[in-house]
């Protein structure tokens, strides 16, 4: 009896604080460390529990799991792509129906 009022005080701690178990890091991911706002790569696990030792630009860094987001793999972006690829396109988007959206002027102020 004792172990499930544990278990459920631990389950509603957990609930309350938004907890949630993230999954392990396998090195070579790329990540995005959201302290620093810049994204690296996985080198290793480090000693400390959740972990990760990260090779940025000035050297290797250690961050908890909480700290760092993977980025999936199909949107990482290679030093190799050129920048004019990532420019954004833009369409023009034709409105549907206008008789949905008629424009009327605004009404005059009051003063």
């Amino acid at each position: 009896m004792e172990k499930l009022r544990k278990r459920e005080a631990e389950s509603k701690e957990n609930h309350r604080h938004n907890s949630a178990h993230l999954k392990a890091l396998q090195p070579g991911i790329p990540v995005h460390i959201k302290d620093m706002g810049t994204t690296s790569t996985v080198t290793r696990a480090a000693k400390t529990p959740r972990s990760y030792m990260i090779e940025i630009e000035k050297g290797t860094v250690r961050r908890n799991r909480s700290h760092v987001n993977p980025i999936p793999i199909n949107k990482s972006v290679s030093p190799s792509v050129s920048d004019k690829s990532m420019s954004p396109s833009v369409t023009k988007q034709q409105p549907q129906d206008k008789a949905l959206t008629p424009l009327r002027p605004l009404p005059s102020p009051c003063l």
